[in-house]
């Protein structure tokens, strides 16, 4: 999803985020996303075969974007690396659209019961 041709400048990925935070240009983060798609992807198998939600990996993975993306806002480069800094809005992400997705699959039955016990 994220593979860019011809490929970016190959630099540390931290550096791709000090350059985007420094600037605010886009490209440095499409850059960033570029090199780090294949940790992406082992991230989002990883929450896949966890909760055992095989059809859900595009899912998973926009989930761990959007986390990048949130903690992209008050990422302070001068505290810490980024990685480690953005993990838990990943997991959060991740989390959240997993438990929504669970309880929209379950709602149908939640219905059913609900309007059974009010009749």
């Amino acid at each position: 999803i994220y593979r860019i041709t011809p490929p970016p400048l190959e630099w540390d990925l931290q550096e791709y985020i000090c350059q985007y935070v420094q600037t605010g240009d886009n490209k440095y983060f499409y850059w960033f996303l570029h090199y780090y798609e294949p940790t992406l992807n082992e991230k989002a198998k990883s929450f896949r075969n966890k909760y055992s939600m095989e059809e859900h990996f595009a899912d998973i993975k926009q989930s761990l974007v959007t986390g990048l993306c949130k903690a992209l806002i008050n990422y302070d480069i001068s505290i810490a690396p980024f990685l480690p800094y953005a993990q838990r809005y990943m997991e959060r992400e991740v989390i959240q659209r997993l438990t929504y997705k669970y309880w929209m699959q379950q709602m149908p039955m939640w219905h059913l019961t609900l309007t059974l016990v009010l009749q």
